[in-house]
Order: structure tokens, then sequence, then C-alpha cells
């Protein structure tokens, strides 16, 4: 999968905390959309953490979008 929209689903703290370390793992995903959810503090650094290493290990890495959440 390349493109992944979990826009608009009232994702919390929590999910960010479960999407890290995914986003660390992944090796395909060319664009992610975040925003319009309510991720914040401690997601908000778990999902950065993941991005990360995604963004440092891998050539073709893509965009996150995560606007319009409560960081």
């Amino acid at each position: 999968m390349q493109v992944i929209d979990l826009s608009k689903n009232s994702f919390s703290d929590k999910s960010g905390i479960a999407l890290g370390p995914v986003l660390a793992a992944n090796d395909y995903l060319e664009e992610l959309d975040l925003s319009w959810n309510m991720i914040r503090g401690t997601g908000a650094v778990a999902m950065a953490k993941g991005l990360k290493v995604y963004l440092f290990t891998q050539p073709t890495a893509g965009r996150c979008l995560v606007s319009h959440n409560i960081i």
C-alpha cells in the first residue's frame, strides 16, 4: 500500500502511539494523511519518532499530513 488516508477518524494519542512503530517499520508508504484527528502530546511524539526512523532510512520516503491536530 502506498497511500493511506486516515484523516477525520477521531484518532487520539493512543492511535499515535500505536502508529509510531508501524511508521518506523514501513518500507513502501509514500503518503499518510492523518489530518483532522485529535493526535497530540505523547501520541505526536511517538509518531515523530517513528517518522524520524522512516525518513532517514528510506530513500523514497514520502509525506505525512498532520494538519488540524492538537499538536
